[in-house]
């Protein structure tokens, strides 16, 4: 289960890598629509998902700052980011990485 685990976060990590070109883009975006950004932040950083099993307890939140966001992984107490880009990717990131919780037996809020 280890492995699987593993190769998922191997996996989101890869998929997540931003290229120089796409930043710059989401930058752009971020400076052009601030106050939408600002307001939608509030939204998506409401709450993190938590995901449990038996005393392993791991949480993905998507956080904003400067109108570019970011998802966040913590398991062991250990944060890390492991995607950022526009809210719709990383909220999708953030749903996918609950998707393969929950197929791995956690269970998510």
């Amino acid at each position: 289960m280890k492995k699987l685990l593993g190769f998922i976060c191997i996996g989101i990590f890869a998929v997540s890598c931003a290229q120089s070109s796409k930043k710059a883009s989401t930058e752009k975006a971020a400076m052009d629509g601030k106050a939408a950004a600002t307001a939608t932040a509030a939204k998506a950083s409401a709450g993190a998902t938590e995901c449990k099993s038996g005393t392993d307890v791991r949480s993905i939140d998507v956080k904003s700052a400067d109108g570019a966001f970011e998802v966040i992984y913590t398991k062991f107490g250990e944060a890390k980011s492991i995607a950022t880009g526009g809210r719709e990717h990383c909220e999708a990131i953030r749903d996918r990485v609950k998707g393969n919780l929950a197929n791995a037996g956690f269970t998510c809020n």
